[in-house]
């Protein structure tokens, strides 16, 4: 990826990205304070060949099981745990609750079961993923999740709301998140 082509972060004012107080100081932990704009972009050029040479492996995972006979009946997951910064809000790591963080891939196929190519916007997080097992096992149980197959088969509730924490209530890392649908 070209350097020169990638776009720079965004930020908003410093007083609404540092509200998030915990960024000025995971930002000062790796020295990123020193990180310009023409740095930022060589960092996403990497970030986005990173993100290329993992689409490349996921491709030959996928190549595997489209080749098996019951590859329409097989559920695949793919989602991540955190999104990064990459400068946006002048942040460099992750821990936040600002879109770019804590909006992340969550994509489930099984072609037998669900419908293609649809983009839902339904608050989903990764403690639904035991919902997903159980229910494709066939013994739906949600614990702390809710019954997401069955949210897209139309069979259950999708939640309203989605409550979001970060460190131990009490001490200066702690931090809250609520969205609503």
């Amino acid at each position: 990826y070209d350097p020169d082509r990638m776009p720079s972060p965004i930020r908003g004012t410093l007083e609404t990205d540092h509200m998030d107080q915990q960024i000025p100081y995971m930002n000062d932990i790796i020295w990123a304070e020193a990180i310009n704009d023409p740095h930022a972009r060589i960092l996403r050029a990497r970030y986005y060949g990173e993100i290329s040479y993992i689409d490349d492996c996921l491709g030959k995972i996928l190549d595997a099981v489209e080749a098996r006979e019951d590859a329409d009946n097989t559920l695949i997951c793919f989602f991540s745990d955190h999104g990064d910064h990459m400068g946006d809000h002048s942040a460099w790591q992750k821990e936040s609750f600002f879109d770019v963080s804590c909006r992340i891939p969550f994509l489930l196929s099984w072609p037998t079961q669900l419908p293609a190519d649809q983009r839902r916007s339904e608050l989903v997080c990764l403690t639904d993923l035991y919902g997903v097992a159980t229910h494709a096992a066939g013994a739906t149980e949600k614990r702390d999740g809710i019954d997401l197959l069955g949210v897209l088969l139309g069979s259950a509730q999708e939640r309203d709301h989605l409550l979001g924490y970060y460190g131990v209530p009490g001490t200066d890392t702690f931090k809250v998140m609520v969205r609503h649908a």
